[in-house]
């Protein structure tokens, strides 16, 4: 199982912008990116209010390292997939990545850490349809929202545009109930 305790990454304090050394990532910290490439613009795009990610997942601790819980279809893999934090916000993949904390107590942190996990052992597929009203798939904001609403009874934002809902990036994290807590830009890091 995923640890829901306070985390240290495996990046340096410096790799932060407007970043407290003092904060730690936690189990149900939210990162997002923004990824290289046509469909990461396409779905950088699909924000309404900020166009500045991509991409998203939730931040989780697996045999003692920080990871990434998200779901994806890149080709290479398609479904939730956990990696390193550090392969999460590779250069290679993205310009920046922004981490962020719902407003959460300590047994909805639980709880969103035992959905998380829960996530992992089913394997459930990419949802390449982007259907809200299933739940037998999932993209990435998707996830994060309906994972959120399960563990806290929190509803995430929808967009919708000309009749199609969807969460958008900036759905997850420009909400009453989410502060950032950091970023790191990777065009700033030498």
């Amino acid at each position: 199982m995923f640890a829901s305790h306070a985390l240290k990454p495996d990046i340096t304090v410096q790799h932060f912008t407007q970043f407290s050394p003092a904060i730690c990532l936690q189990t149900g910290d939210v990162v997002l990116r923004e990824s290289k490439g046509i469909l990461s613009s396409f779905f950088k795009n699909c924000s309404q209010k900020e166009k500045k990610y991509s991409h998203a997942g939730f931040i989780v601790k697996k045999e003692g390292k920080v990871c990434v819980a998200h779901y994806i279809d890149d080709g290479a893999s398609s479904g939730l997939k956990v990696e390193s934090l550090n392969d999460f916000m590779n250069i290679g993949k993205c310009n920046s990545v922004g981490f962020y904390r719902f407003s959460l107590n300590k047994n909805q942190i639980i709880k969103l850490s035992q959905i998380i996990h829960s996530s992992v052992l089913h394997q459930l597929p990419f949802d390449e349809h982007f259907d809200l009203s299933t739940d037998n798939s999932y993209y990435c904001t998707e996830w994060i929202s309906k994972s959120l609403f399960e563990a806290t009874g929190l509803i995430v934002p929808v967009t919708e545009i000309a009749g199609m809902k969807y969460i958008a990036p900036d759905n997850i994290y420009m909400n009453s109930f989410c502060s950032k807590i950091g970023e790191i830009d990777n065009n700033k890091i030498h």
